[in-house]
C-alpha cells in the first residue's frame, strides 16, 4: 500500500483512517448490514456444527396422536376419528430435523438482538462522547460504533472453525429424548467455553481500538475520553458475552 494512501477500512490502521478519511455513509451502512446478519449467520453456523457432530434419531411425541386427555374422555363428540388414539404416543424423529426447526425459531429473535445492541452502543458510545463535549452528532457516533463492530466478521468464523475442530461426534440411539440427545454435547461446550471467552476477549480489544481513535476523530473527544469511552463499552460487551 502506498506510504500516503489512506486505508479501506480501520481494521488494521484505525487512527490513519479515521484521520484520514471523509465518512463514507454508503460503506457504514453496508457494514452495518454485514454486522447485524453477521449474529444470524452465527446462529446457522451453530446449527452447522450441531448436524455434523450430532448423528441418529430420537424420540418425540406423535403430532399425529391427539392429546392423551382427549383419548382418555368419553364425550360423545370428538374433533377427531376415535381411531387416531390408537397412534403411538412417539415417534422417532431426525435429530437434523430437531436441530433446524430449533435454529429457525431463533433466527427472528438474534436478528432483533443484533439490530438492539447496534443501537444500544450507539446511544452509549453517544451519550459517553456527548459528556465528553463531542460533536458531529449522532450520525459520527453510530460511524464510529458500526466499524467498531466489524471485527466480529472475522472472530466469528475463527470462533466456528476452533469449534468444529475441538467438538467430538455424538451418536444418538432411537431411545433418547431431545433433551437426553443434548445433554453430552452441552458438557462438550462447557468444557470448551474457553474459545468463546478468548474469541470476545479478542473482538472487545480489537473494537476498544477501533472505537477509542473513532471517538477522538469523529466525534472530536481528547485522547484521554476517548480511551475511556472505549474501554467502558468493551467492557460492558464482555460481561454481556459472558451471561
Amino acid at each position: 500500500m502506498h506510504p500516503y494512501m489512506a486505508p479501506r477500512t480501520p481494521l488494521l490502521h484505525p487512527g490513519r483512517f479515521f484521520a484520514e478519511r471523509r465518512r463514507h455513509f454508503g460503506r457504514i451502512i453496508l457494514v452495518f448490514a454485514l454486522v447485524v446478519f453477521a449474529g444470524l449467520a452465527a446462529v446457522y453456523g451453530v446449527g452447522y456444527l450441531l448436524v455434523t457432530h450430532i448423528d441418529g434419531t430420537v424420540m418425540v411425541d406423535n403430532p399425529e396422536r391427539p392429546p392423551e386427555m382427549f383419548c382418555d374422555s368419553e364425550m360423545d363428540s370428538m374433533p377427531f376419528n376415535e381411531s387416531d388414539c390408537d397412534a403411538p404416543q412417539q415417534v422417532e424423529r431426525d435429530i437434523d430435523s430437531i436441530i433446524w426447526d430449533a435454529i429457525g425459531e431463533l433466527a427472528g429473535p438474534m436478528l432483533g438482538g443484533m439490530l438492539i445492541l447496534v443501537i444500544g452502543l450507539t446511544a452509549v458510545i453517544h451519550a459517553g462522547s456527548w459528556l465528553a463535549e463531542g460533536t458531529n452528532g449522532v450520525a459520527a457516533s453510530f460511524a464510529v460504533t458500526v466499524w467498531g463492530l466489524a471485527p466480529m466478521l472475522f472472530v466469528i468464523p475463527v470462533s466456528m472453525v476452533a469449534m468444529s475442530v475441538v467438538l467430538e461426534p455424538v451418536t444418538l440411539s432411537a431411545a433418547q429424548t431431545p433433551s437426553s440427545a443434548f445433554a453430552g454435547l452441552e458438557q462438550q461446550l462447557r468444557a470448551n467455553e474457553w474459545i468463546g471467552t478468548v474469541s470476545t476477549a479478542v473482538s472487545s480489544l480489537w473494537s476498544a481500538a477501533i472505537w477509542r481513535y473513532g471517538l477522538e476523530h469523529e466525534r472530536e473527544v481528547s485522547g484521554a475520553a476517548a480511551t475511556a469511552i472505549a474501554g467502558a463499552v468493551a467492557i460492558l460487551v464482555v460481561i454481556g458475552g459472558m451471561l
